[in-house]
């Protein structure tokens, strides 16, 4: 039933039965039915902005991974409390929990959370206004971008590097970035193609 509202986006009601089926799981030491509860409770916090709430329950999300061994449902849950800590420009605590999800992914598992993992490290950066450390994390993503879905996320990232090239002249190079930009911004929602063409423009 939980499932069923939040698909509903009724967010209220689907927390009320996931509290329901948290009680039953705590009852019946049912760690796995805790883990994905916790998981999907935090989801729903996060898409109402209550941050301290979503970052209660990925606490307790990343604390059962653990005691469950479950590898990804722990790099998952430091991805999502720092991308919580990110949203509340806590950019060095961020900086730290990013640190750790990074040491959990390689160059070749895990390569869409890694790509994400060094945007938002470069978004933490720029927060703490490191744009030179910053700049060298954008450029750390670029070669997982075959790996990532967030088309704007790629574009933004596209975006500091031109501002970089732009800064020291390379005419080349922001040309070339420029026009990757654009083919890139083909793939995602109208809104977003037409801001860059008109951005491109101006």
């Amino acid at each position: 039933m939980g499932k069923t509202h939040w698909l509903l986006y009724h967010p209220d009601e689907a927390l009320a039965y996931y509290r329901q089926s948290l009680s039953v799981c705590q009852q019946l030491s049912d760690l796995e039915g805790m883990l994905e509860l916790y998981n999907a409770m935090a989801n729903i916090h996060f898409k109402k902005g209550m941050m301290d709430m979503c970052h209660s329950c990925l606490r307790c999300y990343l604390t059962l991974a653990g005691i469950l061994s479950k590898d990804t449902a722990r790099l998952n849950a430091f991805i999502s409390i720092g991308r919580t800590l990110l949203l509340r420009q806590r950019y060095t605590e961020a900086k730290k929990i990013f640190t750790k999800a990074l040491n959990l992914t390689t160059e070749t598992n895990y390569r869409r959370e890694r790509g994400l993992i060094y945007g938002y490290m470069a978004e933490c950066y720029l927060g703490i206004g490191e744009k030179s450390k910053a700049l060298v994390n954008f450029c750390k993503q670029i070669p997982f971008f075959d790996d990532i879905d967030d088309i704007e996320g790629k574009c933004e990232t596209l975006r500091h590097l031109i501002e970089e090239k732009q800064l020291i002249k390379d005419v080349n190079w922001t040309m070339r970035l420029c026009s990757n930009r654009i083919q890139l911004s083909q793939m995602g929602s109208i809104d977003l193609q037409v801001i860059l063409l008109v951005k491109s423009i101006i």
